[in-house]
């Protein structure tokens, strides 16, 4: 009987103890729920012990959460803003290329709606007086990268030669050979973004310029020069945009209802202009009786003369133009004469 109620005593004092270790709990209440949060650094993997910690704390003051601090020997340092050296940047995918501004930035996305944006920050203008060049060389090879708004760059005096190229120009020099690449988007290529703000457009207009050279034995050269400048859109693929070019937005969401043909003095100054004596309009193989309307020009003895101040103007009405495929002019024209053709859906 001693045994059974020692027992039982026993018992007893375990459960009054174990209640008051459960009361004592940290968080825990009689006839409530509660939660407790513990404030620091969450373990990325506790059983290695790792830990979340600001990624510049680390990599320029080497401190960790979980490092005992001793300022002994090497005194305790002010943190310093990390956007003094610029801010992080990263490629498309997130991984880390390196710290600083990004100042210029032309990107090509497509099929994408505003897939060509140019990008200028405010310090291209401020910092770098509108220009960028990065060199490098080894040994005898030579490159140079030119980002600017008014580059001076010539390809041939007959095939490209600007004072005030805006676009990028890529440069390699070597011994024997010398390349050139020509890039820029024709259309908005100066405009300035403010705060970091970009220009982003669907229809845009790209221009390309190559140029190789060698040297063969020591008294001959040879050179190459390819120069291109085509319309595009941002909202079809990569593979369907070719150098020839395509038609823009506006172009394709209407017809061609009216065609202008504009002649003009090629040589003025001569005393004699380009004269014109008639045309006929060709649609899809078969001549039309459609007359244009005439403006522009001096009056001749059965001919109209295209001066330097007066131009001759031909505006022609596009007859069923839903079905229409092909136009084409035969024109009587003599002495040194300009033609020119527009529509009205042409863009520049």
């Amino acid at each position: 009987m001693r045994k059974v109620m020692f027992w039982g005593i026993a018992l007893l004092a375990l459960v009054v103890a174990a209640s008051s270790v459960q009361a004592a709990t940290p968080g825990r209440e009689r006839g409530a729920t509660s939660q407790v949060r513990i404030e620091g650094f969450d373990p990325l993997i506790p059983t290695m012990r790792k830990w979340y910690v600001p990624q510049d704390l680390y990599y320029i003051y080497n401190w960790g959460g979980y490092k005992y601090t001793n300022y002994a020997k090497e005194p305790y340092q002010r943190y310093v803003s990390t956007q003094l050296e610029g801010t992080g940047q990263y490629d498309i995918f997130g991984n880390w290329i390196t710290r600083g501004w990004r100042i210029y930035e032309w990107r090509q996305q497509q099929p994408l709606a505003f897939g060509s944006s140019v990008f200028k920050d405010q310090r291209f203008s401020s910092w770098f007086q509108n220009l960028l060049v990065a060199a490098d060389s080894k040994g005898q090879y030579y490159s140079a990268l030119t980002i600017g708004d008014y580059i001076r760059t010539t390809l041939t005096p007959l095939t490209f030669s600007r004072s005030r190229f805006n676009g990028v120009q890529w440069d390699f020099a070597s011994d024997k050979y010398e390349a050139t690449v020509l890039l820029s988007r024709v259309n908005e290529p100066v405009r300035l973004a403010q705060g970091g703000n970009r220009v982003q457009d669907t229809d845009f207009t790209n221009f390309i310029g190559l140029r190789g050279t060698a040297q063969v034995g020591d008294f001959m050269g040879l050179g190459v020069t390819y120069v291109n400048t085509n319309f595009g859109s941002a909202s079809s693929n990569f593979s369907e945009n070719s150098r020839a070019g395509l038609l823009t937005s506006s172009q394709n969401s209407g017809n061609v209802t009216e065609i202008v043909i504009r002649i003009s003095d090629d040589s003025p100054g001569d005393g004699s202009g380009a004269l014109f004596f008639s045309s006929q309009m060709i649609v899809d193989g078969q001549e039309t009786s459609v007359n244009p309307t005439i403006e522009g020009g001096r009056q001749r003895e059965g001919f109209l003369e295209a001066l330097e101040e007066a131009p001759i103007l031909l505006r022609y009405r596009v007859p069923d133009p839903l079905v229409v495929q092909k136009v084409s002019f035969a024109m009587v024209l003599s002495n040194d004469y300009r033609v020119e053709i527009t529509s009205n859906l042409q863009t520049n």
